[in-house]
């Protein structure tokens, strides 16, 4: 998506906080009603997202959408092997997820009172996903082509699972992937309202990986079963269509009506 794309209804400006860069939209008349931080995929970054950030940002919601390491102003990085994906995929993932508390400090203080939100396309679900469980805070997650379900979506990826640690090391610290895994930590999830939008065509990221997640989410939503929802879409690939965007600003007002 075109990075000169603009809003008229959306203040867009770049930023950086604590060493990250972001862009951030603020819609110009509408009340806010919330912040979202919305992460891109493997291999794109911030400018990319500009189309969906200003459209959510368009209906109340101030946006913030970071790029991550290696990625846009970050760096590149080969993009296409497996050996790169083995290596760099969730450290980029998991580093996300520690710079998180910086960006939700951030927009806690910008909108007033208003609730926090995550969401993700592709890799950019899988970090929605981390970010969800370790942030307490964070009302509610959109997953969109992505996984909440890391090691069993890797092992469904690659012939040879053993060939991905199950560790990262990131500035000399190791982290097990199981620790940031939303899979291995559905107890955290706390009944928060978390809605899955998934391609049953997916290649890139198997449906089957996100429908395990799921399967094993719902005991914890017992009390709330609404709260956790999953839709599939026919004949869809790795795609984030208008129809996914629609859904996932209707959720968003969803979850901001019921806490009104």
């Amino acid at each position: 998506m075109a990075s000169f794309l603009q809003n008229r209804q959306v203040n867009r400006r770049e930023l950086e906080i604590d060493g990250v860069p972001a862009n951030e939209f603020k819609p110009r008349k509408n009340e806010v009603k919330g912040g979202v931080i919305f992460y891109h995929g493997w291999s794109s970054n911030k400018e990319n997202q500009t189309f969906r950030a200003s459209t959510i940002a368009s209906f109340g919601f101030r946006v913030l959408v970071p790029d991550a390491i290696n990625h846009g102003s970050r760096g590149e990085i080969d993009y296409d092997t497996e050996e790169s994906l083995r290596q760099n995929f969730f450290p980029t993932v998991i580093q996300s997820v520690l710079e998180a508390n910086s960006l939700l400090n951030y927009l806690r203080e910008k909108i007033n009172g208003g609730f926090l939100a995550v969401a993700g396309h592709s890799m950019g679900g899988f970090t929605a996903g981390g970010v969800f469980v370790h942030y307490p805070k964070i009302a509610t997650q959109i997953n969109v082509n992505g996984s909440c379900a890391w090691l069993e979506t890797r092992n469904l990826l690659v012939d040879k699972p053993g060939s991905f640690a199950d560790k990262v090391n990131i500035q000399g610290i190791d982290y097990e992937l199981k620790k940031f895994d939303p899979y291995y930590n559905l107890d955290n999830l706390d009944e928060r309202p978390l809605l899955l939008l998934h391609g049953e065509q997916d290649t890139s990221v198997p449906l089957a990986g996100q429908k395990i997640f799921y399967q094993a989410a719902l005991s914890r939503y017992q009390n709330h079963p609404g709260r956790l929802n999953l839709i599939t879409y026919d004949n869809l690939n790795h795609y984030y269509t208008t129809g996914m965007l629609a859904e996932t600003i209707e959720w968003l007002f969803k979850v901001y009506q019921n806490r009104k």
